[in-house]
């Protein structure tokens, strides 16, 4: 191997080093202290079920979040449901607030199984599920809809694709897919207290059969149920042409779609975040919410 392909390898070989390196002492640091699994996650990831003084036969709100985070990616919107007198359950999904290793072998399908789950315990006691996605969970709320009753689907930058980068020459998640058996981990661009801090470069390609499941045409004609869809022209994380296409192939015929200008991708908590917040609150309420 000559000395330039050498220099070209040599980064990538010490980044995938030092994120399993990084990765594992998470991982040690947890079987050693199985308790910090979900007991170490700041107050705001941990899993919510807001209780209002309300029985069976009444609505509730289930909040799915993104990859690698956890229901912190919402911001504010749970507490604001909740104190709207609206019943609020935000899971956390499984491989998530538990370790990198965790995410690495979970597979698309028990993702989608972890949606379902989590959807059918809240219908145990409430009529009717108003189901809202965040990135990845935007993509499972889809999927979830197509499956059980949703009373509406509210997708905030949801997940169809990856935004695309002409620099990659070829998709990330084919890169990914080529790359991980040397390049396990990766450091997170931003990792607040309540996301994985390494991102394990083997889910990216089940991250995207999970975009390509709720991308299928013939299951977004399905949804009938009203719909409203938030997207960021800006976002750098899920590709809004993809969103855009999804939405055009909607059966809803009572769907919405609205753009906003200031943020990235999570933007609930970015400079756009009280506007979104104040158009899932007002589509909710539309659907004859408190």
């Amino acid at each position: 191997m000559n000395g330039s392909l050498w220099a070209g390898l040599a980064p990538w070989l010490l980044c995938g080093c030092i994120g399993t390196v990084g990765a594992q002492r998470t991982e040690l640091e947890l079987r050693q202290h199985p308790e910090l699994r979900q007991s170490s996650l700041p107050i705001e990831a941990r899993p919510l079920l807001g209780q209002a003084d309300q029985g069976l036969g009444t609505d509730a709100v289930l909040l799915l979040h993104g990859w690698s985070s956890s229901p912190a990616d919402f911001g504010m919107l749970p507490a604001s449901l909740a104190a709207s007198g609206m019943r609020v359950s935000a899971p956390l999904l499984a491989a998530h607030g538990t370790s990198p290793f965790d995410l690495e072998r979970i597979t698309a399908d028990e993702l989608e199984a972890s949606a379902l789950a989590a959807f059918d315990a809240l219908h145990a006691t409430a009529e009717r599920i108003h189901v809202v996605g965040f990135s990845m969970g935007g993509s499972l709320a889809v999927l979830t809809a197509s499956q059980r009753p949703a009373a509406s689907l509210t997708l905030v930058a949801p997940f169809f694709g990856i935004t695309s980068r002409p620099w990659t020459i070829l998709p990330i998640s084919t890169w990914s897919s080529v790359l991980w058996p040397i390049l396990r981990f990766v450091p997170a661009r931003e990792a607040p207290n309540w996301r994985y801090d390494w991102l394990p470069v083997r889910s990216v390609p089940r991250l995207a059969e999970l975009g390509r499941r709720a991308s299928d045409p013939d299951r977004l004609a399905g949804l009938q149920m009203p719909a409203l869809v938030i997207l960021s022209s800006a976002d750098s994380a899920a590709s809004p042409a993809a969103a855009v296409r999804a939405f055009g192939a909607l059966g809803s015929p009572d769907a919405r779609l609205e753009f906003v200008h200031n943020s990235d991708h999570v933007l609930l908590l970015q400079d756009d975040a009280a506007l979104v917040e104040r158009l899932c609150l007002e589509f909710l309420n539309r659907q004859g919410l408190p």
